[in-house]
């Protein structure tokens, strides 16, 4: 492999040797044990923090009291960052536990915004009521700056959304492997 610069990265200790591991896209990734994983696609003469740094604060679930409609139970939030290649972050913290009832429409705020340019795409993520294992994508989308949604999904239409179980079969996270 011809390099295009003298180094890939800097700033990094040299004092402990490197693992290296290819993804099935081709990336390649760094890891030492004392330092964050890193990644280089091949082509680039720069390397890349392999994550996608997390929210650090829970959005605020809310029902909008004007109209009735079928939303009822209790529900908590995630939000998660996607990179470009949508790889997701952990999860941000979990918003307080709101109970509902006959609400039409559920409104996100505090939605935080990442500051890593590297991020293109948020989700909020909500479960059904009853049962907190699964969360289910609620809101997707690629407004980075805007900190307000809202969902008129109820359990029923929320739960044929994209499932992110939290927990496996022994009770460890898979939702915060990222």
């Amino acid at each position: 492999v011809k390099s295009l610069s003298p180094a890939l990265t800097s700033g990094l200790l040299n004092l402990y040797p490197f693992s290296f591991a290819r993804t099935p896209d081709g990336s390649v990734h760094m890891a030492n044990g004392i330092g964050p994983v890193i990644k280089w696609d091949g082509q680039s003469t720069m390397t890349d923090n392999s994550g996608v740094p997390a929210p650090t604060a829970a959005c605020t679930l809310a029902g909008n009291p004007s109209g009735s409609g079928t939303i009822t139970g209790t529900y908590r939030a995630y939000v998660r960052f996607l990179d470009k290649d949508a790889r997701p972050s952990n999860l941000s913290p979990v918003s307080a536990s709101v109970a509902l009832t006959n609400i039409s429409t559920i409104t996100y705020t505090n939605v935080p915004v990442p500051a890593d340019p590297k991020i293109t795409r948020r989700q909020v993520l909500r479960n059904t009521s009853g049962q907190s294992l699964t969360y289910y994508i609620d809101v997707d989308t690629t407004d980075i700056t805007q900190t307000t949604f809202t969902s008129t999904r109820t359990d029923a239409t929320l739960g044929v959304q994209t499932a992110v179980e939290l927990f496996d079969i022994r009770g460890s996270s898979l939702a915060n492997r990222f």
